[in-house]
């Protein structure tokens, strides 16, 4: 029951990234789009690597490219890994990642500087990390702004 429920959220995320992403572009016919993902262990993760495998069967299913970094449990590691897929000129449509050590937040604040759509899975923020009642004093503006979007989404199917 479990797995159906994180691979439900799963889909739902990739679904909602690609139409909060690209709500306001025409997809071209023959252009793929790419997601990178910064899974905090290592390949050999029970858990994230069944996750990343269910990323990669929904990507495949949505015609688009999955890009895996692993941090193997090193903030730091996570932290430059996002900073260099940011920057990079190459870089994933749409960046996926975990709030993993409580570095989520430092992690929105480098990608809203590079204004790339970002989503966060399977942990959330704390009320002190949160965007509360549109408050964007944070500097994370594009993040509040898609949450506030699929926030309205929930409340209003």
């Amino acid at each position: 029951m479990v797995v159906v429920f994180r691979f439900f959220i799963l889909l739902f995320t990739v679904w909602i990234c690609t139409t909060t992403a690209f709500a306001v572009q025409k997809l071209a016919q023959n252009e793929t789009y790419s997601l990178a993902f910064f899974a905090p262990r290592g390949e050999g993760d029970p858990f994230w690597g069944k996750f990343i495998g269910f990323m990669e069967k929904a990507t495949l299913d949505f015609g688009m490219e999955l890009k895996v970094h692993y941090a193997e449990g090193n903030l730091e590691k996570m932290r430059e890994q996002i900073v260099s897929e940011a920057k990079s000129t190459e870089r994933a449509d749409i960046l996926v990642f975990p709030n993993f050590k409580k570095g989520g937040e430092t992690f929105l604040k480098i990608i809203e500087e590079q204004q790339i759509p970002a989503f966060v899975v399977n942990s959330g923020f704390t009320e002190e990390e949160e965007c509360l009642g549109g408050n964007t004093s944070t500097g994370l503006e594009n993040y509040c702004r898609q949450k506030r979007k699929l926030v309205q989404c929930w409340r209003n199917p």
